[in-house]
């Protein structure tokens, strides 16, 4: 007779109970572990590492500005401007990346030391507004266009027609022009650091 029961192809294999059997791994793990020397001092090394930079304070510094890059950075831009009121370089990318790049590194590196002179703060306060908000009344203005592009190799084209912009309003205007105004801040900052 045919036996019509189907064979279970896994009845010769026996599995063994958890835990009956500790293996070679469990063993191992219930062993105490050596600790190496070499690490040891190492996290120790860390350890004084890490309380030695808690005690440092990373809080401003009050410098005179003098003694910080600002001042050089001041005159950089300066002469970006009066740069770009001689001759249109709205369409010299490395001009508009460097323009850029130091206009970001002066807020930088402003927000950063405490200038002791209130007055020269007030102004220079006034005059990173002023030049933040510019052209007023538009929905993106040249501070979000410097900061937008410092560091990258696009170039935005409303970032370039401001600056286009503000040389041909310099070419008109001369004295009145937002050009000679924000050269003139900067010039009178810079004497009077």
């Amino acid at each position: 007779m045919i036996d019509t029961n189907p064979i279970d192809p896994y009845e010769h294999v026996r599995i063994e109970k958890i835990g009956d059997n500790p293996t070679e791994l469990d063993k191992k793990k219930l062993e105490p572990q050596k600790t190496d020397k070499k690490l040891f001092l190492y996290l120790a090394f860390l350890d004084v590492l890490i309380s030695a930079f808690r005690k440092i304070s990373f809080t401003p510094r009050e410098k005179e500005i003098e003694n910080t890059p600002i001042k050089k950075e001041l005159t950089t831009i300066k002469a970006s401007l009066e740069a770009l009121k001689t001759k249109n370089l709205s369409q010299d990318s490395e001009f508009l990346n460097y323009f850029a790049f130091i206009w970001l590194k002066f807020l930088k590196d402003f927000n950063y030391f405490l200038i002791k002179d209130k007055d020269t703060e007030n102004k220079l306060r006034a005059l990173i507004s002023d030049l933040h908000d510019y052209p007023e009344g538009s929905e993106f203005s040249l501070g979000y266009y410097l900061s937008e592009i410092a560091g990258y190799k696009w170039i935005p084209f409303p970032y370039m027609e401001i600056l286009m912009n503000l040389h041909k309003e310099y070419q008109e205007k001369h004295e009145n022009s937002h050009l000679q105004k924000w050269i003139n801040s900067f010039d009178e900052i810079i004497k009077s650091i």
